[in-house]
């Protein structure tokens, strides 16, 4: 049971007793009882007050004072004084204001008895005595020392900049090392300061600045993990047990690096210019982790798809297109939390592009393509790159394969093509063909240009032309070569003297212009480099070797191309010419007759005007037709004659026949066939003229002898 003290009674009668006493107390030679208690709570100083059997209680005194202090300035404070009953229920109650005041209780029904003192103070603390008097018993006396405990204040949590974070929400990167400040202020005793890790202590190192009146702890954390989300730090201020501790703490809000980051739909092999969708996926990073493609150490922008994390799980989709520079390069998928420096996790894909070859030919690198020369070694490169590798290489010359033959300097190795010895047929297009299983290429077309002297077109180096005196003929010097010609000379042979044809009489003749030559042997040359000469033998010593040469840059044309000038003409008439009726018997060992009428027709050569005789003629009219044309047939010349199978002939009519000779200057007069009538089985001769005809047929050829014989001569 508790009484509260009063204040206003009095004690008067009282007091000089107490004051009396004090003197007899300070010899006594007490227990003392310590009890401690917190600024501010409530305290309980205990004071024995059983009574010896058959005695009670009429006083119970209490004293505050200093031990050992030669000034007695005791402030007496009577709880309460009962004599007679026990019934404490009138008991008097008084409280010493400048003391306790009404913070003070004396409670006498427990045990022991005790005075309850709420609200302590600093200068609350010393040494309380505490007096009990009965009815009959001796006086006691307990002595209580009281100690006073001021807690510290509550403590502030600050970054390394100072910055009071006390009771919010920090955020950290993980594996980064957590830098915090605890301080404390007051507190007496000087309290403990500690840090705790949730209910774990991990740093106790606290010091004291008496300058600044701070208890200080400096906690050093190191490395952070993902484990310490939303951990608490405590920093727990104590110097007592009487009381709760003084506490303050951070929430660690922790930035997580990516846990790991795989490609999920990688292909052993891919297919040039074929889309493919690359799927990658991310877990472990808060916030979300930041998804990229990389290709070779560039990162690619276009046509990425990112979704948002769901189940801490990021997907990223590339929609990605090979191409053949991608074979061999490493696509990478990237994840990073972009706010902490090193946390990047990267899965690579190395790509097997496949796709057919990419052929490229090119000449030597140490060789100039405008300075190849006859009997020079060129050599080419075939530079292939295919996926997988190519399995055939082949190579072409003006789209002819070409096959090693060492004999004829043609050495083909693994990726290249030696010409050893060049000519100038070596000269043309080339190009390379690989092959592989996705398809086969050709490469570009490496024009080969061989430079060599001029040579007479086509090899012909003698040319037999046949003119009559006063005729003029032009002769074309046709040339091959590369470069084209700078110069021409001509000159003149006859009887072993050698004369040199003045520049004024010849002129240069280009590719493209028509040659004027009536003949067909010259205008063969017209696509050619050359030099016309217009030639007129005028005497017999005009006629012989006329040569020609030409250079270029690279030389002088070792074989001049030759024209043979000869008196020539048009052909004399063929003659001895017969036309028999076929029938179906073998006329001779060379011909055989047809199984339909018709004519065969053979003359015999008669002189070839000096020049070959290349080609025969044959025209037929019909009376009928008043003497038009109604057939035309030329045959080559051959070792046999002239030689007409004709068929189209209808039986009972009368035709004329007219035969010619033709060579480079026309053709010779006809040579008549009259009247030729299909009638059966005949034969038509020309060896029914009159004798005069054979005379002169025997002269004609007495004069070609005599010709003949000249040109043999010069």
């Amino acid at each position: 049971m508790m009484f509260p003290v009063e204040t206003g009674l009095e004690f008067s009668g009282q007091a000089g007793e107490i004051n009396n006493e004090r003197h007899q107390m300070e010899n006594l030679n007490l227990p003392v009882r310590n009890v401690f208690g917190v600024a501010g709570n409530k305290v309980q100083l205990p004071c024995d007050i059983q009574a010896p059997a058959n005695d009670r209680v009429i006083m119970v005194l209490w004293f505050k004072g200093d031990v050992g202090s030669a000034i007695y300035n005791w402030l007496i404070i009577r709880s309460f004084d009962v004599r007679g009953s026990r019934d404490f229920s009138n008991a008097g109650l008084w409280s010493s204001p400048a003391a306790l005041g009404g913070r003070a209780f004396f409670v006498y029904a427990t045990t022991p008895a005790h005075l309850s003192i709420d609200r302590l103070e600093p200068g609350d603390e010393g040494m309380y005595r505490c007096r009990v008097d009965y009815e009959d018993s001796p006086t006691i006396h307990q002595n209580v020392n009281l100690t006073i405990i001021v807690s510290p204040q509550r403590p502030i949590i600050r970054d390394h900049s100072s910055r009071n974070i006390t009771h919010i929400k920090e955020t950290f990167n993980e594996g980064s090392d957590v830098h915090l400040r605890c301080e404390t202020r007051g507190g007496r005793p000087l309290p403990r300061l500690t840090w705790y890790l949730e209910n774990a202590v991990i740093d106790d190192s606290y010091h004291y600045d008496d300058k600044a009146g701070l208890t200080i702890n400096l906690l050093n954390y190191p490395k952070i993990g993902r484990q310490h989300l939303d951990a608490r730090l405590i920093c727990q201020a104590n110097n007592t047990n009487l009381v709760p501790p003084q506490t303050n703490l951070v929430i660690l809000d922790i930035n997580l690096k990516p846990l790991f980051v795989k490609i999920l739909t990688k292909e052993s092999k891919v297919f040039v210019d074929k889309k493919y969708a690359v799927e990658c996926s991310t877990i472990g990073s808060r916030p979300a982790a930041i998804m990229s493609w990389w290709k070779n150490n560039k990162q690619i922008t276009e046509v990425v798809q990112n979704y948002p994390t769901e189940n801490n799980q990021s997907i990223s989709i590339l929609e990605f297109v090979p191409s053949i520079d991608d074979d061999g390069k490493y696509l990478t998928c990237r994840a990073e939390n972009p706010s902490i420096h090193d946390s990047i996790l990267e899965d690579k894909w190395r790509l097997d592009v496949q796709y057919q070859p990419v052929v490229t030919l090119r000449m030597g690198v140490t060789l100039n393509p405008d300075d190849i020369k006859e009997g020079d070694d060129v050599y080419f490169e075939c530079i292939v790159k295919a996926n997988p590798k190519a399995y055939k290489l082949a190579w072409f010359k003006d789209d002819k394969e070409l096959k090693n033959n060492a004999t004829a300097g043609i050495v083909l190795s693994d990726r290249s093509l030696v010409l050893q010895s060049l000519a100038r047929t070596s000269a043309g297009e080339y190009k390379c063909l690989a092959a592989n299983s996705e398809g086969k290429t050709a490469s570009n077309i490496v024009k080969l240009q061989v430079m060599y002297t001029p040579v007479c077109k086509d090899g012909k180096s003698e040319v037999v032309v046949g003119a009559l005196k006063q005729e003029t003929v032009s002769l074309v010097c046709a040339v091959e070569s590369h470069p084209e010609p700078l110069t021409f000379q001509w000159t003149f042979n006859n009887s072993g003297e050698l004369v040199e044809v003045p520049q004024s009489r010849y002129i240069h003749v280009s590719p493209s212009e028509k040659s004027h030559s009536a003949t067909e042997t010259m205008k063969e040359y017209q696509q050619y480099h050359g030099s016309r000469l217009n030639y007129t033998p005028a005497t017999e010593m005009d006629y012989g070797t006329v040569a020609c040469r030409a250079t270029n840059q690279v030389g002088r044309q070792l074989m001049p191309c030759l024209f043979q000038v000869i008196a020539a003409g048009r052909p004399y008439p063929l003659h001895n010419c017969t036309a028999r009726e076929m029938s179906n018997s073998i006329e001779s060992e060379e011909y055989l007759t047809k199984s339909s009428s018709g004519l065969l027709v053979r003359c015999l050569e008669g002189y070839d005007g000096g020049l070959p005789i290349y080609s025969y003629q044959l025209e037929v009219t019909g009376d009928e037709d008043e003497n038009r044309i109604i057939l035309n047939r030329t045959v080559k010349a051959g070792p046999l004659g002239a030689t007409f199978e004709i068929t189209e002939l209808a039986a009972g009519r009368s035709y004329r026949l007219f035969i010619y000779a033709v060579n480079n200057k026309g053709r010779s007069e006809p040579t008549i066939l009259e009247p030729v009538t299909l009638k059966g089985v005949a034969m038509y001769t020309t060896g029914n003229k009159q004798q005069d005809d054979d005379d002169d047929e025997d002269e004609e050829l007495e004069t070609k002898g005599q010709m003949m014989r000249n040109v043999s001569n010069r």
